[in-house]
């Protein structure tokens, strides 16, 4: 019996994981349970603790869309708050260099667009889905520590107290947009969990489902009222309800595995890979960015020859340029 217990718990956990996964930016996914496997730009493992349970939700295409796009939130708001650092800098320090800062702004901004393209195609899951979620993840992680390093090389000797006030002049239209539509897919996804989970008493499944797709009730309320509807059933019914469950969590937990080992797997080729295709889309739209391409083809060329190589380079002859495309405003 307490296994059993064990087997549906296990499920509340895997149908609630994408709500009461609380989504963090990425300076606070630091894993410090180091492994050999790491990446070796940002010096963290590839697949990090957060990363593996975010994988839980990607069973099915509706999950892997929304870690997708959730993805895409947190690069959209590194962009979008990034741009008010460098607004600070110019406006406060005009004699400091942010060519830097707007490199690697132009580099996720061409990161945000390519996690879109991979989200909008989603209809059903698989490993090749998985490691494209790992492999862009990693890269935003390393281009934000690339951007947070610089700015406070920049401003560790100088006054940040405007810094909140330009924070609060960000158009946040297009991330709220992202954030509702998020939230649709969570509710899409977590009433197809329940629907799956009481099959065997499609009515009350209809019910609890339809009130999620609604948001008339969290998925917290309704993986409560999962269990009281389940500890109302008969006996058998409710052993097969619970064994079917087990085997849901079982086979996530399985797949969850396999998907870290593969995402681990010729990582290092894979972002030679993306960093080149990267380059050409730079290439073909640095004119509506407003920054010098061969200072960042050459960064870029000196991050796939050599991981570790330093990427910031101070005092470049190309001279101050003013503002990124437009993401800074």
């Amino acid at each position: 019996m307490q296994k059993r217990k064990n087997c549906f718990y296990s499920f509340a956990l895997l149908l609630l994981i994408i709500l009461v996964t609380t989504h963090t930016s990425f300076a606070d996914q630091i894993d410090t349970n180091k492994t050999e496997e790491q990446n070796p730009e940002t010096g963290q493992p590839i697949v990090d603790q957060n990363t593996q349970k975010e994988m839980v939700a990607m069973v099915n295409g509706i999950g892997a869309k929304v870690r997708l796009l959730q993805l895409e939130k947190s690069i959209l708001r590194a962009i979008l708050r990034g741009g008010a650092v460098i607004n600070y800098i110019e406006k406060n320090y005009p004699e400091e260099d942010t060519n830097n800062l707007k490199e690697i702004i132009a580099e996720m901004r061409v990161l945000k667009d390519e996690v879109a393209e991979k989200a909008k195609g989603i209809q059903n899951t698989d490993e090749n889905i998985v490691k494209t979620f790992v492999d862009l993840k990693n890269d935003a992680i390393s281009l934000t520590k690339q951007f947070r390093d610089e700015a406070r090389n920049i401003l560790k000797d100088k006054n940040k107290s405007g810094l909140a006030d330009e924070f609060k002049n960000i158009d946040w239209t297009e991330y709220k947009e992202l954030h509702n539509e998020i939230v649709s897919l969570i509710r899409e996804y977590n009433a197809k969990k329940i629907e799956e989970a009481l099959d065997k008493i499609p009515e009350k499944a209809k019910e609890l489902s339809q009130k999620l797709k609604k948001g008339e009730i969290s998925a917290e309320e309704a993986a409560k009222e999962l269990r009281e509807t389940i500890r109302g059933l008969g006996s058998e019914q409710r052993k097969n309800i619970v064994f079917g469950l087990g085997q849901a969590a079982s086979k996530a937990r399985v797949l969850q595995q396999q998907w870290a080992i593969a995402a681990k797997r010729r990582f290092m080729e894979r972002r030679i890979e993306r960093l080149e295709g990267r380059l050409e889309r730079l290439r073909n739209r640095y004119a509506d960015m407003n920054i010098d391409m061969n200072r960042l083809r050459t960064r870029i060329q000196e991050r796939i020859a050599n991981p570790k190589i330093p990427t910031m380079k101070r005092g470049s002859p190309s001279g101050k340029q003013n503002g990124y495309g437009g993401a800074s405003k």
